[in-house]
């Protein structure tokens, strides 16, 4: 019954979403913001109820809420990149698809016993990875469009991170250590610092012409939190080998590399 649910609500957040892209604004950002805070309200009861009502709940599971919501108002803005409806409809019943499998997490993580289950650490890990790229995304253009301070960018995104760091660490690993928290910090602040250094590169990726588009600082953070987050994670679970390091970092050359050279840049 649950799943049903999970499935049903994801799916017509999806189509509020859908129904946002192709309702006509006539140059006002208001009903934008109208479905918008719908979806972030529908979704926030949502999530309190999987929680449960009781304080005691409440309180240990309060980091259950940043996921849909983060996932929620970042899919929001991302989507608007794409001027194209053939694009954004599929990039919004993704998003449904991905807010099902964070309600699955969620009910799975409240009915843990001892360790979550292999399928949905692995699911965790790649939802984060989505969550922070989008996220990231969202604060670049956010930070050059108001041409905003470069401190803001760093706070925020250092912020952003700990907050996941904390949900993975509390919830996916099956034997946090004590040093557990630490390493989060320091993940959080070096993959600010690329975010941060990489709006001096302010170019889209691809082109997408002269609006708002993914900045390549932001597939430089998901590069970084996957390559970086994956190798402290199989050393806290003392499985870190020289296998999985070379894999972790031939996988981080190659995407660098790769973004590198199917940029468009712009001339000198």
């Amino acid at each position: 019954m649950q799943q049903k649910i999970n499935y049903i609500l994801s799916y017509f957040s999806a189509l509020i979403l859908i129904i946002t892209i192709i309702y006509p604004m006539e140059h006002s950002m208001k009903p934008f913001w109208i479905f918008l805070i719908a979806s972030l309200l529908l979704n926030l009861a949502y999530t309190i109820y999987i929680i449960g009502l009781k304080w005691v709940d409440l309180k240990n599971k309060w980091d259950f809420l940043f996921f849909p919501f983060l996932l929620n108002i970042s899919a929001y803005f991302f989507i608007t990149y794409f001027p194209s409806l053939t694009v954004q409809i599929p990039l919004a019943l993704f998003f449904g698809f991905s807010l099902n499998l964070v309600y699955n997490s969620l009910v799975a993580i409240k009915h843990k016993k001892l360790a979550l289950p292999v399928t949905y650490r692995n699911l965790l890990m790649s939802l984060s990875i989505i969550v922070v790229f989008l996220c990231s995304s969202l604060l670049i253009n956010i930070s050059l469009y108001w041409t905003l301070d470069l401190l803001y960018l760093f706070l925020s995104h250092v912020a952003l991170l700990y907050i996941i760091g904390h949900f993975l660490i509390k919830h996916m690993l099956v034997a946090p250590n004590k040093y557990s928290s630490l390493y989060n910090a320091i993940i959080s602040l070096i993959i600010s610092e690329i975010a941060t250094v990489s709006t001096f590169w302010s170019v889209n990726y691809p082109k997408q012409g002269a609006g708002a588009g993914i900045p390549i600082g932001a597939i430089f953070v998901l590069i970084a939190y996957y390559v970086i987050w994956g190798l402290v994670y199989y050393m806290i679970e003392g499985r870190l080998t020289k296998k999985v390091t070379i894999e972790f970092s031939f996988i981080g050359a190659f995407s660098f590399v790769a973004v590198i050279l199917t940029t468009n840049w712009l001339p000198l």
